[in-house]
């Protein structure tokens, strides 16, 4: 006797938003990486990681570039995707300036769980203030 099967794959999309506030990041004269706190979105652990002080890797623009990297914490047995809205705030006025809507990032599980994305020279992010 024959039978009949039918089986269907539903994916899932979530959306969230962290706001992330770094109060004095000048005085972060080491250069280290600042890391939010842990947030859930999707199921998926996430923090966001800002690196103050990158180069650029045109060897003609000396200006420093801020870079956001966002880390994937929890374990995953299949690939994550995810689309980032980055936007800095100014403090004083409260206007958001978009930085960047990405692409598609996609973290596998034989990556690392960071991807990190150069965002703005921050000259032009202290002309804001």
């Amino acid at each position: 006797m024959a039978g009949h099967t039918t089986s269907a794959s539903v994916v899932e999309k979530a959306h969230g938003t962290h706001r992330f506030k770094i109060i004095g990041y000048k005085q972060n004269i080491c250069n280290l990486p600042i890391r939010s706190g842990r947030f859930n979105i999707g199921g998926y652990d996430w923090k966001l990681v800002y690196h103050p002080r990158s180069h650029n890797h045109d060897e003609l623009d000396d200006d420093y570039y801020i870079e956001v990297g966002i880390e994937l914490l929890s374990s995953a047995r299949q690939e994550v995707k995810v689309t980032i809205d980055l936007h800095f705030i100014n403090q004083t006025t409260n206007v958001p300036y978009s930085a960047v809507a990405s692409d598609e990032v996609i973290f596998r599980v034989t990556n690392e769980w960071e991807s990190t994305i150069t965002v703005i020279k921050r000259s032009e992010l202290e002309k804001m203030a």
